[in-house]
């Protein structure tokens, strides 16, 4: 991959948001209308913002993050979920205000300070809006917000009331649960992350929010949901905690329930010489020597799923180009602001500054049209087993709780 342009015999001209010929979506297929123009998109955002910004009008609860380390430390226990605990694991308990951490600021730009989480994204207004903005995109590229066989079931109730449950992990600033929640009433919607930027009481009455991790959350009962959505998560795991996360999931689905990912690879496809040089060598390693992460686990995500323990996999690959065709300009400019969040330890990690750091981004941009560089996304859902034949992975949760909660890698 390369340091040359390729030829236009040598490369397709054709739009680059495509499927290979042997992936296959069980539910949507090669279908799919024009992209959503980028003024739409931006249109769409700026009315998330506006009700942001009437909601912060209308009543203190709701503050932003340079608000919430005050916020924070005059709670005594989290406004995640409705007051009714039946929800909950039996061993449930709110977490304290030493928990309930607020955020450390770096260059200007706030980072949650959450326990040993090994996310390293800010969690200001800028990132929320790049994380907006790559929701829309990705929703366009798979045709809806969900791939899993679930809209029938979101729609029902149970014969015994009990509403279908979903969790969405890493909700970020909350826009796939409440867009979900407003469209399907009837199901009660659930996002957690570990940063405080979803919104706290203007919302959807079936939509709640808690921050917690993933990993150590004791929050819920077992097999208490009937959907679970992963998206975006490749910056925030170690190689280890994914198959503690894998345990977790399985845990707290319900048996035949579905779990669903939605995640990049975030190494160009046959980039350029700088972006291969800051994307694929320098943050890819960095991640690697520093935290443990391998951020291109995208690519092994049908072996992760099926290893857990998960039937019915069902897998789908969509490429989106670099600054060129469809959908484009928009995953480049998400990857170039990406690149200087994360550029904010990565700089100083592999010695560049931040003047040098912009003049690569500029070049990257300009790389990804010039070599028809692409990025490839993958989507995979799986259910939890009818049967009980996973029973050792929830029983062996208590087993390995204690050692979850003390882990040090």
């Amino acid at each position: 991959m390369g340091n040359v342009p390729p030829t236009p015999a040598s490369r397709s001209q054709s739009l680059p948001v495509t499927r290979p010929a042997s992936e296959t979506s069980s539910t949507r297929r090669y279908g799919r209308q024009s992209l959503p123009g980028t003024n739409l998109m931006q249109n769409a955002k700026k009315r998330l913002q506006r009700n942001l910004e009437q909601v912060r009008q209308s009543t203190p609860s709701f503050h932003s993050v340079s608000s919430a380390a005050d916020a924070l430390s005059q709670q005594s226990t989290p406004s995640a979920c409705n007051s009714d605990t039946s929800y909950f694991h039996p061993n449930y308990k709110s977490l304290s205000s030493d928990q309930l951490v607020s955020c450390i600021s770096q260059q200007n730009r706030p980072f949650h300070n959450f326990g040993n989480a090994k996310y390293s994204l800010p969690c200001d207004e800028e990132e929320q809006d790049r994380m907006m903005t790559l929701h829309f995109l990705v929703k366009h590229m798979f045709n809806g917000n969900f791939s899993a066989p679930v809209h029938h079931l979101l729609n029902e109730k149970r014969p015994n009331g009990e509403k279908f449950n979903v969790l969405d992990v890493g909700c970020g600033p909350g826009t796939w649960t409440l867009e979900m929640a407003t469209e399907y009433p009837e199901a009660d919607f659930y996002g957690m992350d570990i940063a405080e930027i979803y919104p706290k009481t203007i919302k959807p009455a079936n939509s709640h929010f808690l921050q917690d991790d993933i990993l150590t959350c004791t929050q819920f009962k077992d097999e208490m949901f009937d959907y679970i959505f992963v998206r975006h998560v490749y910056g925030c795991f170690s190689v280890v905690e994914w198959d503690i996360l894998m345990k977790v999931l399985l845990r707290l689905l319900k048996p035949g329930g579905y779990v669903e990912f939605r995640e990049i690879n975030p190494m160009v496809q046959d980039p350029g010489p700088i972006t291969a040089d800051i994307v694929n060598t320098l943050f890819i390693t960095t991640l690697r020597t520093t935290r443990n992460i391998d951020p291109a686990l995208a690519q092994h995500l049908t072996s992760i799923i099926t290893n857990a323990g998960f039937d019915d996999l069902h897998h789908e690959l969509v490429r989106v180009g670099s600054g060129w065709g469809e959908c484009g300009d928009i995953a480049v400019n998400n990857l170039a602001s990406a690149i200087r969040a994360y550029g904010i330890w990565l700089g100083p990690a592999v010695g560049i500054n931040t003047s040098e750091l912009e003049r690569r981004i500029s070049i990257l941009v300009e790389e990804g049209p010039l070599y028809r560089s692409y990025f490839n996304w993958h989507m995979a859902w799986a259910r939890k087993p009818q049967s009980n034949r996973n029973s050792d992975n929830v029983a062996e949760w208590e087993g390995i709780n204690d050692f979850i909660h003390g882990y040090v890698e």
